[in-house]
């Protein structure tokens, strides 16, 4: 047990079931929410600043990157809602550039990858 926890428990306090941090979420804007591009949960947003209140409706429906102080679930560590201090509006996935749009990129001599790195392999000295 952490000291911190014992230190709670000889208080006779037990800790907050949340905590804050401020830091960036990426994801969709939409309803009053962020949609987490990672666990694809809708995380409710407020806007710190009556300015971001253009910016957050033009980026309704858009892949976004917030910005802001996060409550976290202590338990899951998962975000519950963020106090939005800047928005920035993202390119969409289908704009960004593709794996079939990196052609022309040879760094093998044009041998087969695997066989190169097989002779990278082989080629060391022990």
């Amino acid at each position: 047990m952490s000291k911190a926890k014992k230190d709670q428990e000889a208080a006779g306090k037990e800790p907050k079931p949340c905590y804050f941090e401020y830091g960036t979420i990426e994801g969709e804007l939409r309803d009053l929410g962020v949609v987490d591009v990672l666990t694809g949960q809708k995380i409710p947003y407020y806007l710190r600043d009556d300015r971001l209140v253009d910016v957050a409706r033009k980026a309704q429906g858009h892949r976004v990157r917030v910005e802001g102080k996060i409550k976290v679930d202590r338990q899951t560590s998962q975000p519950l809602e963020v106090e939005v201090d800047d928005i920035n509006i993202m390119r969409e996935r289908s704009d960004l550039p593709q794996m079939e749009d990196l052609h022309g990129i040879d760094i093998t001599g044009g041998a087969e990858s695997s066989g190169y790195i097989r002779n990278l392999r082989d080629d060391e000295p022990c």
